[in-house]
């Protein structure tokens, strides 16, 4: 008597009934669509349904010395609430649905910096690529991309401002955030807006340095704007009430006020509100994103629109990529980013995308 293991349909089984190839199969299963007319695609798939056809990852992985994971890991100082942030999650998202199609599957871990150890680097020891994503300053990020980097794995890492290592097998994807900074302080400068706050969380994303860093370099040749900023520990609405409350205290009103994200700006509108200050007659406000918090929002902040998802997909693209062909596309990728002026700024609504040659 055969066991259930030995009943399993095979790929020869769903090609017999579908009257292909087991090439063909394997194709459709691995979604090569370039490789197989739409009418027979249809058929596999639905020959795969019948039979209730379920690939053998460990066999396959054996086979091809694969292990069919990619592992994404976020490392952090401070903030372990990493995928409550919209950014993060639509980028997890995107590349978990882009990887998946592929067969594969996403192996996720976050831990803090200071907690790193050598069974959090052997978990992953067993994965065909990594995607890296690091808080804190260069030098420290640097060193923990090279302890990864001696699994002898490709890795690809997020929000990296600076090139990689041409003589190592790592790439970088990040979002023009030094360009945003600067789209927002010429916004700002253009509505007269001379003396600036900007409010970011305590975590040290590089994301964010960037910001301040391109309005800074706005600042170089229009010193005129001074650029002050205050950090929060935490995103709630009493911590930005404290924070905002007792800068406007001992500094005075701003002119405007930068947001690192739409949740903080809303928190921000609220407390110069509760304080008698009106958005945009009184102080100006911008943020970052364009989420859909931002979209359904009756008065808009002027934002700096990023690519959450587009960046999320294109990892997974580059790691399948770099998988199958032995190399990445590109050692390094930067997407731009949109300026989208809104009311809260009292602009004109208007689209503006960054020069990266600034």
């Amino acid at each position: 008597m055969k066991s259930e293991r030995s009943k399993r349909p095979t790929v020869a089984d769903v090609a017999r009934m579908a009257n292909v190839s087991p090439m063909t199969v394997s194709n459709v299963i691995n979604g090569r669509k370039n490789l197989v007319r739409e009418e027979t695609r249809k058929r596999v798939l639905e020959a795969v349904i019948r039979l209730d056809y379920r690939p053998n990852l460990r066999g396959r992985a054996l086979r091809l010395s694969q292990s069919w994971l990619i592992g994404l890991v976020i490392i952090f100082e401070n903030d372990s609430d990493f995928l409550a942030s919209p950014w993060t999650s639509r980028l997890v998202s995107a590349m978990a649905s882009d990887v998946n199609r592929k067969s594969y599957s996403l192996l996720l871990h976050n831990c803090r910096e200071n907690e790193l150890s050598e069974a959090d680097l052997r978990r992953f020891a067993d994965t065909d690529a990594l995607c890296l994503m690091v808080s804190g300053e260069n030098a420290k990020r640097n060193a923990i991309i090279n302890r990864f980097l001696t699994l002898q794995r490709p890795i690809l890492a997020l929000q990296e401002p600076n090139d990689p290592p041409p003589e190592k097998d790592v790439a970088y994807l990040r979002q023009d955030d030094f360009g945003g900074g600067y789209l927002l302080a010429n916004h700002l400068y253009e509505q007269s807006a001379r003396k600036i706050a900007f409010l970011k969380p305590a975590e040290p994303w590089p994301a964010m340095e960037e910001r301040i860093r391109g309005i800074r370099d706005f600042q170089v040749s229009h010193p005129e704007m001074t650029l002050d900023i205050i950090q929060i520990d935490t995103g709630t609405y009493d911590d930005v009430h404290a924070c905002v409350k007792s800068y406007i205290n001992h500094n005075g009103l701003p002119d405007a006020v930068m947001a690192a994200n739409e949740q903080l700006a809303f928190s921000i509108s609220a407390v110069l509100k509760n304080m008698g200050f009106s958005v945009p007659d009184d102080v100006m406000l911008t943020a970052f994103n364009a989420f859909d918090l931002w979209k359904y929002s009756d008065n808009r902040i002027t934002t700096v629109e990023v690519p959450a998802r587009d960046m999320g997909a294109k990892a997974g693209e580059y790691l399948l990529h770099r998988i199958a062909e032995g190399r990445f596309p590109d050692k390094t990728t930067v997407f731009p980013t949109r300026l989208l002026v809104g009311d809260s700024t009292g602009g004109v609504d208007s689209q503006r995308t960054h020069d990266l040659t600034i």
